[in-house]
């Protein structure tokens, strides 16, 4: 288990409960998108470009680009040696970098929701929009704030925190000066 401590503790809750109130958000607009191209689709008239009659091989390589992107930004953001350096500018940089890992992946997965419904209305093919939503709503759900996440943070910011330098220093002075009394 995890000690936080209690000055810490609202400045945790408060800023998870923002990003899971905004992911959640982006998760129903998702939904959204995916009723509005499933229902207004078929009676869109269809564009007759040439480019859309391959757009399926188009799409398909942008939500795999979006996946990875947001799978890769995810880790990249959340990396031990990256949280340790906000941890070390304070609980707000370590928020702050907590809170764009999940919005940044749940952003992206937004904009292929969006992008579902877009290519449903312009092709008149509804399945571009629930097919591109269930893969919005799984970058999204990917995306989502992990409480446990968090709080492991936070803890090892504080314990890095109480780990001062200064002290593991003097002891290693004393050490080589044979000032230990194991001696």
């Amino acid at each position: 288990m995890t000690y936080i401590s209690s000055a810490n503790q609202p400045h945790l809750s408060a800023r998870y409960r923002l990003t899971m109130l905004i992911v959640v958000a982006l998760g129903i607009s998702t939904l959204l998108y995916v009723l509005i191209g499933w229902a207004f689709a078929p009676a869109m008239p269809r564009a007759n470009y040439e480019w859309l009659t391959n757009s399926h091989y188009i799409i398909i390589c942008i939500v795999f680009i979006a996946a990875l992107v947001t799978v890769f930004l995810r880790r990249f953001l959340l990396s031990p040696l990256r949280l340790l350096n906000a941890g070390r500018r304070g609980i707000s940089s370590l928020l702050s970098q907590l809170y764009m890992a999940s919005l940044i992946g749940a952003v992206i997965g937004d904009v292929v929701g969006i992008l579902g419904v877009v290519a449903s209305l312009m092709t008149g093919n509804k399945e571009y929009s629930w097919r591109l939503g269930i893969a919005a709503l799984l970058l999204i759900a990917y995306s989502f704030p992990r409480r446990g996440e968090w709080e492991r943070a936070m803890a090892g910011m504080e314990q890095n925190r109480n780990a001062d330098p200064n002290t593991a220093a003097q002891a290693n002075k004393q050490v080589k000066l044979g000032l230990l009394d194991t001696e």
